[in-house]
């Protein structure tokens, strides 16, 4: 999968709204879109997130993320659930842990999508 390809398309829009990265991670096979250090608000504590590319161009996102926090609350009966198999990953010196969350409703080539599926992430971690 052209990472820079992926990373053309995107930079113009994830610039305005995070700190981020587009790279493959560890052994993983598919290239990631890390936002490092999101808070919603100045004083809201800070986060990372990871989204799986691996269907990028079909303009989806597979039911996989990591965060770095392990700690996750049901939000509408709805939660994202610890999946080991995922394998947890390393990054800039934060451990991210994998999740299975259903991320049909988001489309990677959209970046108001990204920006949504992020906040909807963080409201689901317990400080």
């Amino acid at each position: 999968m052209d990472v820079e390809h992926i990373k053309q398309e995107l930079q113009p829009g994830l610039d305005l709204l995070f700190k981020y990265e587009i790279d493959y991670v560890n052994n993983l096979s598919e290239p990631l879109l890390i936002i490092l250090d999101y808070s919603p608000q100045n004083d809201d504590p800070v986060v990372s997130f990871a989204l799986s590319l691996q269907s990028y161009h079909e303009d989806s996102f597979p039911p996989k993320c990591w965060i770095t926090h392990k700690e996750l609350s049901a939000i509408n009966n709805e939660c994202p659930s610890f999946h080991e198999d995922y394998k947890k990953i390393s990054y800039q010196d934060n451990q991210f842990y994998p999740f299975s969350v259903n991320l049909s409703g988001y489309t990677p080539k959209d970046i108001t999508s990204i920006r949504n599926v992020i906040i909807r992430l963080y409201r689901h971690i317990k400080f």
